[in-house]
């Protein structure tokens, strides 16, 4: 395509310059422009080779930046397929860990809650079956007889076998003797 446009320019210009030189009628001017002109033309030749030299080493350079651009997607996508496989890994480490301390939790619970158990069983006395009376009046309740009494409002509880802190008046309670 470049040396058909350089042969129009060519055959256009030795059109040109015969124009002219029918114009002009001197050959010696004739042969003066026609002598710049070619050098010229050489200059705009010799433009021609150094840009397509380097537009040659633009594309050289292009292919370049592309087979890093193509290295640096293949490492981007080793690197995501990585972090995904250890994402996976914590989160199964996670849970397992979580597993883990959740039975610990429970162990500990259960631990807990027998040892409570124990203790709530030895500090609750038994009764001997050994008791006096109490009528309770108005205005007595579980903690004030118990403390006349010289027992625990716990003692008073199992001996008379109640749920809850609730008497009435007229009531008759079993107070353990020790």
């Amino acid at each position: 395509m470049r040396k058909k446009s350089w042969m129009i320019v060519a055959v256009l210009l030795a059109a040109s310059l015969m124009t002219y030189a029918q114009q002009a009628g001197g050959a010696s001017k004739l042969q003066r422009d026609i002598a710049n002109l070619q050098a010229d033309l050489d200059a705009v030749r010799q433009d021609e080779r150094v840009l397509i030299g380097r537009i040659a080493e633009l594309e050289q350079e292009n292919q370049r930046k592309d087979a890093q651009l193509e290295n640096m997607q293949k490492l981007l996508s080793a690197m995501e397929q990585r972090l995904r496989e250890f994402e996976k890994s914590f989160t199964k480490s996670l849970e397992a860990e979580r597993e883990a301390r959740n039975k610990q939790l429970t162990q500990f619970g259960k631990v807990v809650t027998s040892e409570l158990e124990q203790r709530g069983r030895a500090q609750t006395p038994t009764y001997t079956g050994k008791y006096k009376e109490f009528t309770v009046e108005k205005g007595d309740n579980l903690s004030t007889i118990a403390k006349a009494c010289g027992v625990t409002v716990a003692e008073l509880k199992a001996a008379n076998n109640l749920k809850n802190d609730n008497i009435y008046v007229g009531q008759v309670l079993k107070i353990p003797v020790k």
